[in-house]
């Protein structure tokens, strides 16, 4: 599997410390899979979408499978040689917001679970949020809102924070999806640049949020934003000083990796 590293932070001053974060995303109950190419880190960073919809999940018991994938959760990170360990939901994680965060806190004994929340590791603020937009085509969705609402969950980040991690991208930044019906669409449309990002793209259009985009490049600018959530558009991508990683493993089987210069 392959594994990209990055150097953020203070990287012109070799003296620093330097603590490398793994970050990984998307793996849609095939963790198990992915163990064995974990590569050795000080911080592992997970972004959202341990879980896989299902038809009986979404109409089943929502408190007993609640329980079971807290528990493979939790199973999970105890098996990761990880000195510290961070979770964040995404909308898969049907279960988690059908009761309270102290619930699912309480038995993630394993791992950090941040739900707009922080917490200091080695020097570094990090928060975390698992808001997302709700669309229509999908029926997975956990800690989903309609985009315009989202805003009230990004302005609770703290100016202080050094790594940001959503499950959903800012708008226009490694967060290109497939569109449903694109095949349809296209028929009837003619293929014409973008208003994001300038580009054509007619089979893809962006999952990001506006919003998020701006509070991350014109307030809280963060070292590193970590999210998840596009599977089709995963990467590295530097804007403004700002680094931001989409690490979905879905479809590509790629492990983002960074020493960060404290």
């Amino acid at each position: 599997m392959e594994v990209k590293v990055h150097k953020i932070g203070n990287v012109e001053d070799c003296d620093r410390r330097v603590v490398r974060i793994v970050h990984i995303s998307d793996t849609h109950m095939r963790h198990n899979d992915y163990i064995d190419h974990l590569p050795h880190g000080d911080i592992l960073v997970h972004s959202g979408d341990f879980s896989a919809f299902s038809i009986g999940r979404y109409f089943g018991n929502k408190t007993s499978d609640r329980d079971r994938v807290i528990d493979e959760i939790n199973k999970f990170f105890g098996k990761v040689n990880f000195e510290h360990k961070v979770f964040v939901p995404g909308n898969h994680e049907l279960s988690f917001d059908v009761n309270t965060k102290a619930y699912i806190e309480e038995r993630l004994t394993d791992v950090h679970y941040l739900q707009d929340s922080s917490i200091n590791i080695e020097g570094i603020n990090i928060y975390g949020s698992p808001w997302n937009s709700k669309r229509w085509t999908s029926y997975a969705r956990g800690f989903a809102k309609n985009a315009n609402k989202l805003i009230k969950h990004w302005n609770l980040i703290p100016k202080q924070t050094d790594i940001l991690v959503t499950h959903l991208p800012p708008e226009g930044i490694l967060d290109l999806a497939t569109k449903k019906f694109s095949g349809l669409k296209n028929l009837f449309s003619r293929n014409s640049a973008c208003d994001v990002c300038c580009s054509s793209h007619e089979a893809y259009e962006h999952w990001g949020c506006k919003d998020l985009r701006n509070i991350i490049l014109k307030g809280v600018r963060p070292t590193l934003h970590l999210f998840g959530h596009v599977h089709e558009d995963t990467g590295i991508q530097e804007i403004d000083g700002i680094t931001f990683s989409n690490a979905a493993l879905k479809i590509n089987q790629t492990i983002n990796v960074f020493d960060y210069y404290i």
